[in-house]
């Protein structure tokens, strides 16, 4: 909970180089999200079928 703040207040003070940082964490955690949830909903999907087959 320390970081965000002190993060924000280099920005602040002009430490640009900082922004590209952040940005790429923000866009490499995402990308993480997305391909985790992809793989649940496939996950989920094939577990279905499965179920489906068997009857």
């Amino acid at each position: 909970m320390f970081i965000i703040p002190l993060l924000g207040l280099m920005l602040i003070n002009g430490h640009a180089w900082l922004a590209f940082i952040l940005n790429f964490h923000d866009k490499a955690h995402k990308a993480a999200f997305l391909v985790m949830g992809l793989l649940s909903i496939k996950l989920k999907a094939d577990s279905v079928s499965i179920k489906g087959m068997s009857n």
